[in-house]
């Protein structure tokens, strides 16, 4: 334990324990610093719709434009009335990362940025970041014109991001990323003369590991879960790879909790196809769907360290994952945690599910999981704390 000190962490959106990715992980993250004897405010560009009784919780007042000098002033004020000593932007990937910065803001306050994305973002497969422009003439010559300009937009993508980690490391006391891996993809874009601000640490488990876990409870099902959007996850891949699977597999099924804009359009593609046994099931808790599934699948263009996955290592799950992300080997690092497919090659991945649904269920190797315990994560972020911007 420390001395106490005011921490404010603030992300976009507000942080809750069951809403988005970046909020939960946050929000456990809230938790186990006030166990380690920090106090813990939170602070969103979006206003809070519910009230939480564990933290204080600010809005901006201004939140249609974070850059305002109303947002700024609000911001340096808090920080003074509540004698914060750290700002943990969660929002580090986002622009969020200009206004948290010492170049922005007036504050004391030592500022920690933590990116909670690969920090490739997929640019590392840009054509995979290209959606399809339809099927009619005119579209498949849109199509062509995207390919073509593409190795111009992705040389202008990689500049703005290298543009953006260079101020995130010369305007941030420290910034933290999800991996080692992340650490060496941050130098391979930037100067190195600020690598010794730059920390890795995982996010927490979020569920923790059930102390006995009966195969019987287990089904014949395929699980995804997450956000349905098109640029990062991709998830209309598994309903082609499905496509294929279902008339094999006639005693499997295929459930998809989450919800997004891209929705719709994969429930037209699910009638295009004419799938069967699939269920959209919509924002739910997904621990009841984790209890009964086999297999749990991403098929994702960029993740940065996906929750789900060690959500479903947890639960008995065995994840099926696209590698396209740099920390994809350090989740699943051997058969028996799970399986590794090469970046978007749907027939690998087809013939991988196929392989695991004929075999007798195994629980996976949930070894892994040891590097995101709370024991193990409270260390990291105590040696990022203690010494402040010293």
């Amino acid at each position: 334990m420390i001395a106490m000190k005011n921490i404010l962490i603030y992300f976009d959106y507000p942080i809750t324990s069951i809403q988005g990715g970046t909020e939960q992980a946050s929000f456990l993250l809230a938790r186990l610093l006030v166990r380690q004897g920090f106090r813990i405010i939170f602070l969103s560009l979006h206003p809070f719709k519910e009230k939480n009784n564990e933290f204080l919780q600010y809005s901006l007042p201004d939140s249609e434009y974070l850059f305002s000098r109303r947002n700024a002033d609000f911001t340096e004020k808090l920080c003074d009335e509540q004698n914060i000593n750290f700002i943990l932007n969660e929002g580090a990937a986002s622009d969020s990362s200009f206004f948290f910065s010492h170049a922005h803001l007036n504050t004391k306050a030592t500022i920690v940025s933590i990116i909670n994305f690969s920090i490739w973002e997929g640019l590392d497969h840009f054509l995979s970041l290209i959606p399809p422009s339809g099927n009619t003439w005119l579209a498949k010559l849109k199509t062509v014109a995207r390919v073509v300009s593409a190795p111009w937009k992705k040389y202008m993508a990689i500049r703005k991001k290298k543009t953006k980690l260079n101020h995130l490391l010369e305007y941030s006391d420290k910034v933290v990323v999800l991996s080692q891996k992340y650490i060496q993809d941050c130098l391979s874009l930037t100067s190195t003369r600020n690598a010794h601000k730059l920390y890795a640490i995982p996010n927490l488990l979020t569920f923790q590991i059930p102390e006995s876990l009966s195969s019987g409870t287990k089904q014949n099902i395929l699980l995804y879960v997450g956000r349905l959007s098109y640029a990062d996850k991709r998830v209309d891949r598994l309903l082609s790879v499905w496509k294929k699977l279902q008339p094999v597999h006639t005693d499997w099924s295929l459930y998809i909790v989450g919800d997004g804009e891209y929705r719709e359009n994969l429930e037209k593609i699910s009638e295009e196809y004419h799938l069967k046994r699939i269920f959209f099931m919509g924002h739910q808790n997904p621990e009841p769907f984790y209890k009964k599934s086999k297999i749990v699948c991403l098929t994702s263009t960029h993740e940065g360290m996906p929750m789900v996955v060690n959500e479903a290592l947890a639960y008995g799950c065995i994840p099926v994952v696209f590698d396209s992300f740099h920390a994809a080997k350090e989740m699943i690092p051997n058969t028996e945690t799970g399986r590794l497919v090469p970046a978007f090659n749907l027939k690998q991945y087809t013939k991988t599910l196929d392989g695991l649904m004929k075999e007798r269920y195994r629980r996976p190797n949930f070894k892994v999981l040891d590097n995101y315990k709370e024991e193990i994560i409270a260390r990291k972020w105590l040696h990022v704390l203690k010494n402040g911007n010293e």
